[in-house]
């Protein structure tokens, strides 16, 4: 078999791969069941990205861990990839330099939860409902202020509460 020019080559795989593409749909990131508070961070992370603009793009989010970075690299993935052909690429790290390092145009750093997000996001771990057991309302703030506005230390502070029955056991546990 006699191979072809590199440059015809390459671009007859590129046109194979954007029929593929186009066949299969773009593909969504699963970003979990129980999402709160994304709209803000949808909103900021379109402005930095310009959508309107066809160039490569690199935006890098940065933060605490446990803050929703990778959950909000999927949501906006989901989000703007069928407007893109990899051109938007999104980078998550803990350290604001090495998002700068690895050469990113724009840098978005999320916020925690305020207490109303970060409420319905335990509730719906620890209650499977946006709004606490009026029982264990006192608890719940004290579960809250613990994680600190933190996404992922809610879901796991309120997946473990949930298994638990009783308001002695929620004391046991948050003591």
């Amino acid at each position: 078999m006699a191979c072809g020019k590199p440059e015809y080559d390459s671009k007859v795989i590129g046109q194979i791969i954007e029929e593929i593409l186009r066949k299969l749909g773009p593909t969504h990131l699963y970003v979990g069941k129980n999402i709160v508070g994304m709209d803000y961070h949808l909103e900021q992370l379109k402005a930095l990205i310009n959508i309107e603009l066809n160039d490569v793009h690199m935006i890098g989010i940065y933060g605490l861990g446990g803050i929703g970075k990778t959950t909000i690299a999927k949501a906006i993935y989901n989000e703007i990839s069928c407007k893109f052909e990899g051109s938007r690429i999104i980078i998550t790290s803990r350290h604001k330099n090495l998002v700068a390092l690895d050469g990113a145009n724009q840098s978005y750093e999320p916020r925690k939860l305020n207490d109303e997000d970060a409420i319905k996001l335990f509730s719906l771990y620890a209650f499977k409902q946006i709004v606490p057991n009026e029982n264990y309302k006192n608890l719940c703030d004290n579960a809250i202020k613990y994680a600190q506005g933190l996404p992922l230390a809610l879901a796991i502070l309120g997946s473990t509460l949930s298994s638990k029955r009783g308001i002695h056991e929620w004391e046991n546990e948050l003591l």
